[in-house]
């Protein structure tokens, strides 16, 4: 459970959170910053994921939860050493390190890092010196340089390089304070982040096992319904070039055929190669309304050889004239056309569900996986704080 305070400051960070990444583009951040932003960012998404999956209860939409995990997951991608950094907010509470003085203190440390380097500390002496002789000539002072003026411009050069070294010590330290000081500390902390971690990982692991299993049983209730239902005349009627070739290809593969594609140019009059057992077979597809004439037997008879093809065919969602089906008889070439297409071929909108499912389901299984693996990895640190700490 998150107590109101934690809560609030959450909800705070939030906010201020949509719109830092506004205006901060990951490829501008360094590791420091991304250090830095990582360590609060994963406790925010943490915190929503246990509001979504445990309490069903959102306090934000679903876009600007989107816009948080995927600044994360890019900034993970960017620096992959952060996937596994587990340092909390909770121990910046304790050292009241607020989110304010948080991001004010990111832009602080951008500028004070250029203004005081060794270089940015010696352009600030010169341009001192530079306005301190502009206003003694303007109030009529000789310029001449004497000991004193010198002993004078040593002291600015000295003070400078004497902010130079304090302000190196103190970014050292609001280093240490933003990174955490002692793994120790965060170890601690990140106990119970961890267990509230490895709650969310479940549930979202169980809903993603839910949603396989549903989309599954739907894929086999396509697949059975593949075998009955075939495609429909009009749609088949209504295809034309690369689109009756496409149709053609998914079909076939659905049939348990492989089917590879040739080139759309120099292809030799083959426009699909299919393979099904030991044989191969070229096949130029004709989508058209008018007659199929003797070229397309001619050009994939001669086309099958050099494909290394047993077999050649020739399909079209029309007809064949008769000296096309003379030739073929002849040269021993298939003929398919729009009446024999339909006794066979799936239905269309079934197949394109289908691959719509499969690429679901593939996504489902690699987002399993990385859950089931962050899964792993926080139970075994969250087995190996306990026993170091000797925690219930």
């Amino acid at each position: 459970m998150y107590s109101q305070k934690e809560e609030a400051y959450l909800l705070n960070a939030t906010k201020k959170f949509l719109q830092f990444i506004k205006t901060h583009p990951i490829k501008n951040l360094s590791l420091d910053k991304a250090k830095q932003i990582v360590s609060i960012l994963q406790e925010i998404i943490t915190y929503h994921d246990w509001r979504y999956y445990i309490l069903n209860d959102p306090v934000i939409s679903d876009y600007e939860y989107d816009k948080l995990s995927h600044y994360l997951r890019n900034l993970e991608e960017k620096f992959p050493k952060l996937t596994t950094s587990y340092v909390l907010y909770k121990y910046k509470l304790k050292a009241n390190f607020s989110l304010d003085d948080f991001l004010k203190r990111l832009e602080i440390y951008d500028l004070f890092t250029l203004v005081f380097s060794l270089p940015g500390c010696m352009l600030v002496a010169l341009l001192l010196l530079g306005v301190a002789a502009l206003l003694l000539s303007i109030f009529g002072f000789d310029l001449k340089m004497s000991d004193k003026d010198l002993f004078t411009v040593l002291i600015v050069i000295g003070l400078c390089l004497s902010i130079y070294i304090i302000w190196d010590e103190k970014k050292k330290t609001w280093k240490q304070e933003i990174e955490g000081k002692e793994w120790e500390i965060n170890e601690k902390a990140s106990y119970p982040f961890l267990k509230k971690k490895l709650q969310v990982l479940r549930k979202k692991f169980d809903e993603i096992q839910k949603r396989i299993y549903h989309k599954t049983a739907v894929l086999q209730n396509i697949e059975q319904a593949l075998i009955k239902k075939r495609i429909h005349p009009d749609y088949l009627e209504s295809l034309r070039g690369v689109e009756f070739e496409n149709c053609l290809y998914d079909c076939f593969k659905t049939l348990g055929y492989f089917v590879e594609k040739t080139p759309s140019s120099g292809d030799y009059g083959v426009d699909l190669v299919l393979k099904h057992g030991d044989k191969k077979i070229a096949v130029q597809v004709k989508g058209t309304a008018d007659p199929v004439g003797i070229k397309a037997v001619q050009e994939v008879y001669s086309g099958k050889d050099f494909y290394d093809c047993e077999e050649a065919w020739v399909i079209t969602n029309s007809y064949f004239t008769d000296s096309a089906i003379k030739l073929a008889k002849k040269l021993n070439v298939g003929l398919i056309n729009k009446q024999r297409l339909l006794k066979f071929l799936p239905d269309a909108d079934l197949i394109e569900e289908k691959k719509e499912l499969i690429k679901e389901l593939e996504e489902l299984n690699a987002r399993k996986k990385e859950i089931e693996w962050e899964i792993s990895e926080i139970s075994e640190k969250l087995e190996y704080i306990k026993t170091k700490y000797d925690f219930e």
